[in-house]
Formats: C-alpha cells, sequence, structure tokens
C-alpha cells in the first residue's frame, strides 16, 4: 500500500463518490445516515486528504472508522515528517521558571541571549536558537513581578525599548540594523547602534525617541523584507525628528546579504579603516524624504499599518501585494480582513461572555485620490473571494442544466401519474439547486434579504468605489433613515425582516443578516456623501477608515509570488468549508469560540484602557466610533484567530488565546489614532477647512507670505490687498501665525509679513 494515493483508498470504500476535479470529491459520508452526498474531501498537493461532513458535522475520527481506516491513512505513508492529529502536541500553558539561567538550560540548541532595556519594569530579552540544519530562529522571555521567568513577550502598554539604545555613546552618528547580533558586532568596531526585535516589519512597536537629533543611518537586509523594513524605520524616526536620516544599501551583497556578510567580505581591514569605508558608503546615500501626504487634507501623522499582528500567510501576501503595487499596505490590509471576516460569516463567532458575541463582520473603506492605487489594491485583497465566486458560477451553471432535464423528466412523468388517476407512486420532484453567493455589489436591501436567504453565511458587498452605496441608504425610504437602521442591524449581524411589495413571498426574515462592506472612496467625495446625519445615527462610526500616504509611483517588477497566492485563497476557502452547526429543529447556529482564562485577563484590561479613551475624547462623533472599536477589537482577535487555526491544520476549533487578543486590541488602537486622523478631516467646519487650506498653502512657501503675495497667489485668494490682510488677520486670531514688521536699513517703511506659528 505504500505508493497508494490516500485519496484512493476513501475512493474504493465510500459510496457515492464523484470527482469533481482540481482534487476536490464528495461522496455520502459514512458516519451518518446521508441521503445525498455532503462529505467533502479535497486532496492537498503533497496529498493529504481533508475532510469535512456538511450536513451532520461528524468528526473525522468518525468518518475514517466508519470505513475501517485509520487517522493515518489521512496522510502520504512516506512523509514522515506529518503529524497526525492525534500525534500533535497539546496545547500547553506557559511555564515559568525561577531563573534565566533555568529558562535557559531548558531551550536547546540556544546560542546567545541578548539583553533588552527594561519594559514598564520588566527584564526581558531575546533568545536565539540555531537547531543543526535549521534556520536560525528566536524566543522571547520576560521576568514577572513576581522574579519567574516565562517564555512570552512583556505584557502592558507602551512601545518597547531598542536593543542598544541604553548603550548609546555621546556622539551624534546611530545605525539602525536588523538583529542584535549585528549591534554587537557594530558596537565591537566602535559604532553606536540599535535594532528592534522581532524581525521585519515590526518598527512601530518600538519606542524611537533615543535617536532624537541623531544622524541615523539605516543598513538594511538585501531582501525585500529588509527594505520595506527600513523605509518604515526612516519614517518614523523621520517624526522624532532626527539630526538627518539615511538608508543605506551596502554593495557587492548576495541576495539576503547584511552587514555582517559585508564586513567579512572586508575582513582583512582594521576597524578603523571599516569604519571610514562604512561612513564613505554613508555619505553616499542620498538623506530620506518621508512621505509626502496624498492631499493636502492629510497633515496628520500616518502610521503604517501594523501588518505583523496578522498571522503567516496571509501578512505575507499583504507584504508582497504591497511592494508589488509599490503602494502602502494600508490600502490592501483592511480589504484582506473584510474578506477573511465574509468568509467565515456567521458560522463562528467570538464569545466575549454568554450575553456579548460579536461575529467577524468587518466594514472597511479606504480613502485615496485617483491613482492613489487605492482600487487594484482592492482587487488584489478580494482576489480568493472572486474565484471562488466564478467556481460556485460555475458548478451552479452545471448543476442548473442537469436540473432542467430532471425538471421536464418530471412534469412528463407527473402528467402521466396524474392521467393514471394518482395511482402508484407520485412522482419526485427535483431539488432547485442554489447558487452559492459570497459577493455584491450596489444592493438595495429587498435584494440583499433574496441573496442572505439562500446564502445564510452571509455576504460581502465589494465595491471599488462606495459613492453609490453610501448615497443608496435611505433611496427608497425617502431620507428618513429606514434602510440605515437595517444597514446597521446587518453591521452586526443582527435580525432582518424585509416586506417585499412583489414576488410569490412578501416577508422575507433573516435570523442573522450578515452584511460585510469593502470598498473605496476619494476623501472629498466622502465628506460629501457623510453628513451630519451619518455621524448621529451611528452609520459612519461602524466603517474602519483608512488614508494611507500615496507614494510615487516607480516601474517594478515585482510580483506577488504563487505560494503567497496560493496560500492566501486556501486560508480563504478552507474558512469558507466550515459549516453551521445545526440546532434545534435543523436551524443552523454559529459555532461560538471562547476565551482562555489569559485572554480572558487580556480582554479586561484592554476594556478598561479602552473605556477610559473613549471616556476622554472631546468630541461626541469621535467617541461613538471609538465604542463600535471595542467590539472590532475582539472581531480582529477572531479572525487572527481563526487564521492561525486553519495555517495550523488543527482539527477542532481551538480557543481564543492571549496573543489573539492583543493583537487584536492593538489593531483596535492603530484604527482608533486613524479614526481620529480622519475625523480631523470630515468634521471640520467650513471656517477650519478654509484656515487649513491657507496654512499649508504658507507652509509650502516656507511659512511666510506678505499680503500682497497671497493677493497675486492661487485664484481664490487673488483679488484686492484688503481682503487677503483680512485672511491673514483671522490666522493671528486663531493663534495660527503673527505680524513680523522689519526695519529696512535704509529706515524707509518697515515691510510686513505673516509668519505661521511653529
Amino acid at each position: 500500500m505504500n505508493n497508494v494515493r490516500p485519496i484512493e483508498k476513501f475512493r474504493t470504500r465510500l459510496d457515492g463518490f464523484q470527482d469533481h476535479g482540481h482534487g476536490k470529491y464528495r461522496a455520502l459520508c459514512p458516519a451518518h445516515d446521508d441521503n445525498r452526498p455532503s462529505l467533502d474531501l479535497k486532496e492537498s498537493e503533497d496529498g493529504t486528504v481533508l475532510l469535512i461532513c456538511r450536513s451532520a458535522g461528524c468528526s473525522v475520527e468518525a468518518i475514517v472508522g466508519a470505513i475501517g481506516l485509520g487517522l493515518n491513512d489521512l496522510f502520504v505513508e512516506s512523509d514522515s515528517r506529518r503529524r497526525t492529529p492525534s500525534q500533535r502536541k497539546p496545547m500547553m500553558t506557559t511555564e515559568a521558571y525561577a531563573s534565566l539561567e533555568a529558562l535557559e538550560a531548558s531551550i536547546k540548541h540556544r546560542t546567545e541571549t541578548f539583553h533588552y532595556p527594561p519594559h514598564n519594569g520588566q527584564q526581558w530579552v531575546t533568545i536565539r536558537i540555531e537547531p543543526p540544519g535549521q534556520s536560525k530562529r528566536f524566543n522571547v522571555a520576560h521576568q514577572r513581578a513576581d522574579g519567574q521567568w516565562v517564555k512570552k513577550k512583556p505584557p502592558g502598554p507602551g512601545l518597547l525599548s531598542l536593543y542598544g539604545s541604553d548603550k548609546l555613546k555621546a556622539n551624534d552618528e546611530v545605525f539602525v540594523v536588523e538583529g542584535e547580533g549585528k549591534v554587537d558586532l557594530l558596537r565591537s568596531i566602535g559604532i553606536n547602534a540599535v535594532s528592534a526585535a522581532f524581525g521585519a516589519g515590526k518598527a512601530e512597536r518600538f519606542d524611537w525617541s533615543p535617536l532624537s537629533n541623531k544622524a541615523v543611518v539605516i543598513l538594511p537586509d538585501n531582501d525585500d523584507p529588509g527594505k520595506l523594513h527600513a523605509e518604515m524605520v526612516a519614517e518614523i524616526v523621520s517624526a522624532i525628528p532626527p539630526k538627518s536620516v539615511r538608508i543605506a544599501h551596502l554593495s557587492n551583497l548576495e541576495p539576503g546579504g547584511d552587514i555582517k556578510d559585508w564586513i567579512e567580505n572586508h575582513d582583512c581591514r582594521d576597524n578603523d579603516d571599516l569604519c571610514r569605508m562604512l561612513l564613505a558608503i554613508v555619505e553616499a546615500a542620498p538623506a530620506f524624504e518621508p512621505i509626502k501626504p496624498a492631499t493636502d487634507e492629510n497633515c496628520l501623522r500616518w502610521r503604517p499599518f501594523p501588518v505583523e499582528l496578522i498571522p503567516k500567510p496571509v501578512s505575507t501576501y499583504i507584504t508582497e501585494a504591497a511592494l508589488a503595487l509599490g503602494c502602502d499596505p494600508g490600502f490592501i490590509a483592511p480589504h484582506v480582513l473584510a474578506a477573511i471576516g465574509a468568509a467565515i460569516g456567521t458560522t463562528q463567532y467570538i464569545q466575549l461572555k454568554t450575553s456579548w458575541k460579536e461575529p467577524p463582520v468587518i466594514w472597511a473603506l479606504t480613502l485615496g485620490r485617483s491613482g492613489s492605487l487605492k482600487s487594484p489594491a482592492h482587487r488584489i485583497a478580494t482576489a480568493p473571494i472572486r474565484h471562488w465566486e466564478r467556481e460556485q458560477a460555475g458548478a451552479y451553471k452545471e448543476a442548473h442544466g442537469t436540473y432542467k432535464l430532471l425538471r421536464a423528466c418530471y412534469e412528463t412523468k407527473l402528467k402521466a401519474w396524474q392521467k393514471n388517476g394518482a395511482e402508484g407512486e407520485c412522482p419526485i420532484e427535483p431539488e432547485k439547486p442554489n447558487l452559492r453567493r459570497l459577493l455584491c455589489a450596489d444592493a438595495t436591501v429587498e435584494a440583499l434579504a433574496v441573496i442572505l436567504e439562500n446564502n445564510p453565511r452571509g455576504v460581502l458587498c465589494a465595491r471599488d468605489e462606495l459613492q453609490g452605496l453610501l448615497c443608496g441608504f435611505n433611496a427608497y425610504k425617502g431620507g428618513r433613515g429606514g434602510d440605515v437602521a437595517q444597514w446597521l442591524e446587518m453591521q452586526q449581524a443582527g435580525a432582518l425582516i424585509v416586506d417585499r411589495k412583489t414576488g410569490t413571498k412578501l416577508t422575507i426574515t433573516i435570523p442573522r443578516a450578515a452584511v460585510s462592506i469593502s470598498g473605496t472612496i476619494q476623501p472629498g467625495v466622502l465628506k460629501r456623501v457623510f453628513g451630519r446625519e451619518h455621524f448621529e445615527n451611528g452609520l459612519a462610526a461602524r466603517f474602519l477608515m483608512v488614508m494611507p500616504p500615496s507614494k510615487k509611483k516607480i516601474w517594478n517588477q515585482r510580483e506577488i509570488s504563487a505560494k503567497a497566492s496560493a496560500e492566501y485563497t486556501d486560508i480563504v476557502e478552507q474558512l469558507l468549508s466550515v459549516q453551521h452547526v445545526r440546532g434545534e429543529n435543523d436551524v443552523l447556529e454559529p459555532s461560538y469560540i471562547h476565551l482562555t482564562p489569559a485572554a480572558l485577563k487580556a480582554w479586561g484590561e484592554f476594556f478598561n484602557e479602552h473605556a477610559e479613551r473613549q471616556e476622554a475624547a472631546d468630541d461626541e462623533h469621535l467617541a461613538a466610533a471609538f465604542s463600535k472599536l471595542e467590539a472590532y477589537a475582539a472581531r480582529f482577535a477572531l479572525i487572527i484567530n481563526r487564521i492561525r487555526w486553519v495555517a495550523s491544520s488543527e482539527d477542532t476549533p481551538c480557543r481564543i488565546e492571549r496573543e489573539d487578543i492583543e493583537a487584536g486590541a492593538e489593531m483596535a488602537r492603530w484604527f482608533a489614532n486613524e479614526t481620529e486622523r480622519i475625523y480631523a478631516l470630515l468634521t471640520e467646519n467650513e471656517l477650519d477647512r478654509q484656515r487649513r487650506e491657507l496654512v499649508e498653502y504658507i507652509k509650502r512657501r516656507g511659512g511666510t507670505i506678505s499680503v500682497n503675495e497671497l493677493s497675486h497667489g492661487p485664484r481664490k485668494y487673488r483679488g484686492p490687498v484688503s481682503a487677503a490682510r483680512e485672511l491673514l488677520q483671522d490666522l493671528v486670531k486663531a493663534g495660527l501665525g503673527q505680524w513680523d514688521h522689519a526695519t529696512h536699513a535704509s529706515g524707509g517703511r518697515p515691510s510686513e509679513r505673516f509668519v505661521l506659528a511653529e
């Protein structure tokens, strides 16, 4: 049997076995009384067979046992590395150690321990591990308040300290590298250096303030993640501000090479000579220019989207897609969250307590001007959903063709049966196939109700430009808000009752109407669409708005790797294969994913912290948005947990861990900052808008302007000098600047200029 593919073992033992192509099969489930084929089988690339009973939810053990097979028969027999579900190690509680030395002794193949400055008074380290013949990896550990050491990241709020930031010398120049070992290497030849922990892409978690007023030099690793990390660090450090920022790319490095390789290539030099050569490369590197805002409105500080909070392989796909498009990951990540949330749908909820359960419904909206790549980013993020839709449409077309033939045959038999006085058994009417859907575009509530009735999982309303949808919320209610109330229900997967004016079924009731939204819009359009009523009725507060800065377009030949694309698609499809549980009276119910005790504690900490932020909000609309982010934190945690669950190939739904809650909470904090940034644009009055635009214009001119220069400036400011003076005087009254009267050396009339306040 060694050469027999696992799927062949099932083919010969299952009744009603059907081959649907592309490694997908269906058969009668042997573990329950199955009238129609409801057992889905999928053959992965390595030959492993995945089993899902869509009807009764039978366990894998029951299915294979019913046909005389074991769990080992799911896997290729020659693959000794793959463990069966029964062989996987159970999840363990965190073990505590009396000392760091004891913890180190428990780690095999430990090579080095790196001590970081304390975080919230707690000592913490990273531990390098290099098993023979394998890639290096790192463990993180910290000392708890009780003195015990545990293999966990240090908890608590605030940014983490940089490795080496407590040992900086007095000189101005500081090098930023990727990895603690490189910091120690540079320090050994007399060069100041620091590094963030956890690898590339985690810069946002760290405190870069020790680099204030320093000449910062970033030495990226010679690969795409390293270069992206360098740009992220440069953006963050530029806002401190430093004395200068440069990204110095080392010459003659192999792909994946770094400063360590560069030094080894020049090991014949002494330390002073190495320093001189390195400084020569730095001096040739151009000064880093921070990303310019996409529009004048985008004047508050942008924080890069924390892609690292999303588990692999999804985060890998986002990063590769951003590099391929040449856009910020913030244009892609929110729509990925919405797509995955829609794939989970109403099949699985997070349960915070008995009375509080959250569905993974996400309303994501990215803002950007025309040409900012927001549309291609949206298409890339939702690609697996669109692929799945095409597959379902093809299957439905084939099934509907078969149904038409069966229907015609049934009607012929029915007429004959009726003609013979209804003697014998009545012909069985064929079941009409249902088109499985997950996507919709502009849809009225009535049209959505029809779709949701046949698709209880829910749908994703994905639209490149959401203006039509946003404008149509009240289209059939004369602006009285009826449709908005129903959309608010669908955002929380609530009950939907629609009375139809036409059709055979006049009332449609959906117990769990889950509608996620994913779309883009231009900032100016959004300001026109979102009026005061949308803030007051809570509609605006439910949107996760993101407005990344635009980057200058530069041609590149990067592509999303086939591996990253396939893994992201597989995550989505596996989540789509998860079915509801059947409750009383055969009603479809979600599975509720519970929190571990540690996760519940973390949730309580975030809840209290976020409540204080909401209470401190000085704007009622901002406070309303913060209140919705509380629930979104739980939804993020569920999505993160489900990605991790699918990627780990666990057979039973794992519980929500503390790391899921912490990641969801951190993502909610990021969206809170972004919401505050965008609301400053959306909620400003006309006077504030005029002042802001004038201030931005003066900033671009160097921060100063005369009345005459303003009166001859942009068209909206041209006119009488008196009108220009009035505009500038208004800025003085608002505390945004002051008049400067410079006296000429010749004794003439002093010149008058307006100068912006610093």
